[in-house]
This record gives C-alpha cells, sequence and structure tokens, in this order.
C-alpha cells in the first residue's frame, strides 16, 4: 500500500525528480524503522489531512474561502524561511529523527497527496473509498523518512515549497460546487495551513534553541 500511496505522488515531484536523481523505478532503503515517527504532534500519528479535517472543514462551506488566506498566510511563512535558510541550517536537526530539510520534505509529501486528491476531484468530480487512508500513519511518515532524507537537502526544500505553492494554487481553483463536497469525512483537507504551520513552527523553535545555546553566557 505504500507504494500505491507514493506512486500516486510521484507525478507531484515530475519537474523535479531528474534533477534529484531519481526515475520511475525506485528501490527505498532498507532502512530500520522505529514505531515512533519523530514528528511527535498529533497531526503525525493521526493522518494530517484527516486530523485538520476534523477541526478546519467548516471554513471551507462559506463563500469567504477563508482556508485560502489561512494557506497564503502559512506558504509566505515557507518562502520566506526556505529564502534564509543556511545549508547548515538544513541540516540541524529538528528532533531526533528528522533534520529540517526532511521536516520540509515531510510537508511536500503531504501537500503532494493534497495536490493529487485536488486534482482527482476537479478531474473526476469525487472521491472514492480507495482514495481514504487509515488514520494511523506513523507507517507511511517512518517508511518514507529514509526517503525523504536521500534528497540534498536544499533540494528538499525548494520542492517544498514548489509543491505548496502548486497545491495552493489548484485548490484556490476549485469551483464552488466541488468544494461544497468536502467534509469531514473527505480525504481532501483543503486548508493546507495546518500540517504546514505546525512543522514551520518545530523548524523555527529548533532552530531558535540551536542558535540560544551557541550564544556565550
Amino acid at each position: 500500500m505504500l507504494l500505491s500511496h507514493i506512486n500516486q505522488l510521484w507525478p507531484s515531484f515530475a519537474p523535479w525528480r531528474a534533477d534529484l536523481g531519481f526515475g520511475l523505478e525506485y528501490d527505498p532503503p532498507n532502512t530500520p524503522r522505529s514505531n515512533e515517527t519523530g514528528l511527535a504532534r498529533r497531526s503525525d500519528t493521526v493522518d494530517p489531512d484527516i486530523a485538520a479535517l476534523r477541526a478546519d472543514y467548516a471554513k471551507v462551506g462559506g463563500m469567504e474561502r477563508t482556508y485560502a488566506a489561512d494557506n497564503a498566510r502559512e506558504l509566505a511563512r515557507l518562502r520566506a524561511l526556505v529564502s534564509k535558510l543556511s545549508d547548515q541550517d538544513l541540516g540541524s536537526m529538528v528532533n531526533e529523527y528528522w533534520t529540517v530539510a526532511g521536516v520540509l520534505g515531510h510537508v511536500a509529501f503531504w501537500d503532494g497527496r493534497a495536490l493529487f486528491l485536488a486534482g482527482k476531484l476537479q478531474r473526476d468530480g469525487a472521491f472514492t473509498q480507495s482514495d481514504t487512508e487509515p488514520e494511523n500513519v506513523d507507517w507511511i511518515n517512518d517508511s518514507t523518512r529514509p526517503l525523504i532524507h536521500a534528497i540534498p537537502p536544499r533540494q528538499a526544500a525548494e520542492v517544498a515549497l514548489h509543491i505548496a505553492e502548486e497545491t495552493d494554487a489548484l485548490i484556490a481553483s476549485l469551483s464552488p460546487e466541488l468544494i461544497a463536497k468536502i467534509d469531514a469525512n473527505s480525504p481532501l483537507n483543503p486548508v493546507r495551513a495546518h500540517h504546514r504551520g505546525e512543522h514551520l513552527d518545530e523548524i523555527e523553535a529548533a532552530l531558535a534553541g540551536r542558535d540560544a545555546t551557541r550564544r556565550p553566557t
């Protein structure tokens, strides 16, 4: 099922995967996995889109589309962060398991899932049962971690930004009729700000903590 999940998202990386040295065929490294994702927040134990959608889906029904402004705010934060991250920053550890670049790659993965699902909704007009993922996605985060960390850090950051931009643009273009089909049971959460902002907070806190330990006392 993991390969099916990645195969669905892989086209989202089309503009960059050749530069990263990947083709359509890949063999994930045989890396031992931990039961802990290292991304400790609730949206990483539970599918971040399912967890966030339960809280955020009410925003979708209104004509104001408040989620678009939320997405734009967190996209601007992501763009500003990526523009100022040094190579050393990208290689810094956010926690025991994930680097800054790795967390950005993780964000890109889940934004890429939303990009795929938004495209399917726009193309087919509805979701099917096969689009639904289980609530507990530790196995996805643990299994993709070695793949994500194999991407050169600078390119992982750039991919995260490009996919976020594409995802927000496609979601913003969905018609009111399609948006009306998104509810708490939908596999697509158009409020990308929730998951994206959560991990930007983690990165900023980790870098601030690192810098604080370097200051002379």
